[in-house]
């Protein structure tokens, strides 16, 4: 799927890009969308196996997911101080504790990471199975929505960039998720 995914997502990102700018757009808001729609395109392609225990896309989304969570874990106390103080406001409130609430959030949140990331997989294993919701249509449907928010969130970072010009975001968004087609189609 690898192999079929790079294929598409390097046609359809230069087919983006091309479209928009025949649509009027500029040059950089043209490439922000291939760009955009050609990692949504290998994303979508390679999506479809996450739910497969032995796939790469799994033990590598498990492996990434795990140190993303860690890591904001570990830097909550510095980003989010206000939220450690209120989950240890509750956790006391329900424990009935009296020790210091921020102390006592970022151990509960740091507890729940390191259960989510021990159980995690297993859990998913348990709830998912392969060739399911994973390999549907409505997987496209998921994907175009988080693409589409997500386009405008990066849109929204970069400035000049106005996507909505030649509808491109949504170009981006709907191209990308097609990635799941592409899988589904590799798989008959």
């Amino acid at each position: 799927h690898l192999a079929v995914g790079k294929q598409y997502s390097l046609f359809a990102g230069f087919g983006v890009f091309c479209v928009g700018f025949w649509l009027g757009a500029s040059v950089t808001e043209s490439l922000v969308a291939g760009t955009l729609t050609g990692v949504f395109g290998l994303v979508s392609a390679l999506a479809p196996d996450v739910d497969h225990q032995s796939s790469k896309p799994r033990q590598t989304v498990g492996r990434l997911s795990s140190i993303l969570l860690l890591s904001c874990a570990v830097l909550a106390p510095v980003f989010v101080p206000e939220l450690l103080s209120d989950v240890g406001e509750s956790v006391a409130a329900v424990v009935d504790l009296r020790i210091d609430t921020q102390m006592l959030g970022t151990i509960t949140i740091l507890g729940t990471t390191v259960i989510v990331v021990r159980i995690g997989g297993t859990l998913f294993d348990q709830l998912t199975t392969h060739r399911g919701m994973m390999h549907s249509p409505v997987l496209v449907l998921i994907l175009f929505l988080l693409y589409y928010v997500f386009a405008g969130f990066v849109v929204g970072e970069l400035q000049n960039i106005e996507l909505s010009s030649a509808h491109l975001r949504e170009l981006a968004a709907a191209t990308g998720a097609g990635g799941v087609i592409v899988h589904l189609l590799e798989d008959r």
